[in-house]
């Protein structure tokens, strides 16, 4: 009896020690157990921790240049992962909203890094992650490109402008004239005024386009003639064109003939096209006043300017010419009345001969067969125009 108790005490703690050393063999497994508080005795529940066993570095294809689309090539994973995601890379940080298969290049990425982070994930297996080998992004090249072109009165003292034909995309320009090929001080806006310096040279402009994501690009445009020597201003105009008062013509009253072809003039008071101080259009004689405080004259048209003073005008009864006519030295003031022979008969009278809408009078156009005009003694201009034959019928 003593021998079989002894017996059944050392059965009992070889029993016990081998419950006790099941869970530590049992942790070597490629399987982890999972003890959970359940009504029943205590169960075990195994999760799985498992590698893909291929993970390739994706690579990307395409032109690495803004405004191009690149790929990224996930490669061939094993297992498969239930879900792919991509991620695009700039200088190792996320680019937002840039989680497609495909990317277009922007502006940002110009001159930059960019790749591509491919995560595969599948129940029971590790997410996984790699990463390509980056691209260094180009600029983009305008498609396209023009030189600048230089418009103006190549003279002392007048402006010189730039007009710069369609670039595609359009740029960001910047301006830089030149005298004789050398950059001149201060001169970066889209117009210059000729200085005493650029006489005997050329002038150019060159145009800088810029863009986020695109190459600077560099254009000089044609140069002008050579600047010719100053002269001073003169007493008349000989020819159309621009004429900087002060410089190129001396202020006063002038008068031209074209011999029945249309004759156009401005008066500008500033730097631009735009500022018209006064302007005139008629077939025939015309007459401006020019003053010191203009900037420009502009004519066309109209033959040569004189000084009034140099015309020998003849006092007339009866009107028989187109034109704009001096009121005492050319038309005597009173009531005038003509037959309209042409059906379209336009007459004006004006208290000066500035051009200017507040110059105007009096004036009419009219189809009937007879039309009358009165010219007061206060009147500077009076002008007609397809009326036919004007008669001086009273005072």
């Amino acid at each position: 009896m003593m021998y079989s108790r002894r017996l059944l005490r050392t059965a009992a703690v070889l029993l016990l020690s081998a419950a006790l050393v099941v869970p530590a063999q049992a942790s070597a497994s490629a399987q982890t157990v999972v003890h959970t508080a359940a009504a029943s005795p205590v169960s075990h529940v195994f999760a799985s921790t498992k590698a893909f066993s291929k993970a390739p570095v994706p690579k990307v294809t395409g032109v690495g240049q803004v405004g191009k689309v690149i790929t990224a090539v996930a490669g061939t994973w094993k297992s498969k992962p239930t879900t792919l995601r991509y991620q695009w890379m700039r200088n190792g940080k996320p680019i937002a909203h840039a989680t497609g298969r495909a990317y277009k290049l922007v502006a940002a990425d110009g001159g930059t890094r960019v790749g591509v982070v491919v995560t595969g994930t599948r129940p029971g297996y590790k997410t996984t992650s790699r990463t390509s080998a980056v691209t260094v992004i180009a600029l983009a090249s305008f498609i396209r490109v023009s030189h600048p072109i230089v418009y103006g009165e190549v003279r002392y003292g007048h402006t010189l402008r730039v007009y710069l034909d369609a670039w595609t995309p359009a740029p960001i320009a910047s301006y830089q004239w030149k005298s004789a090929g050398k950059p001149i001080a201060g001169a970066t806006r889209a117009s210059y005024t000729i200085a005493k310096t650029d006489v005997g040279h050329q002038i150019t402009v060159t145009v800088t386009g810029k863009r986020p994501g695109y190459k600077t690009v560099l254009a000089t445009s044609v140069g002008t003639q050579r600047v010719p020597a100053i002269v001073p201003p003169a007493a008349g105009m000989a020819r159309d064109g621009e004429y900087l008062v002060g410089v190129d013509v001396i202020p006063g009253t002038y008068v031209a003939r074209s011999s029945g072809v249309n004759c156009s003039w401005y008066r500008l008071g500033r730097d631009t096209d735009y500022d018209y101080l006064g302007q005139g259009a008629a077939p025939g004689q015309a007459i401006v006043t020019i003053a010191a405080s203009d900037v420009y004259f502009q004519t066309d048209g109209c033959g040569s300017w004189v000084p009034i003073a140099d015309v020998p005008f003849t006092v007339m009864d009866s009107i028989t010419v187109d034109g704009e006519l001096a009121v005492h030295a050319q038309v005597i003031p009173g009531v005038y009345t003509t037959t309209n022979p042409f059906g379209g008969c336009l007459w004006e009278t004006y208290s000066d001969f500035s051009g200017s809408d507040e110059s105007y009078v009096d004036g009419g156009y009219s189809y009937d067969p007879t039309v009358v005009a009165t010219i007061n003694p206060t009147d500077a201009a009076f002008e007609t125009d397809g009326c036919g034959t004007w008669t001086r019928i009273s005072d």
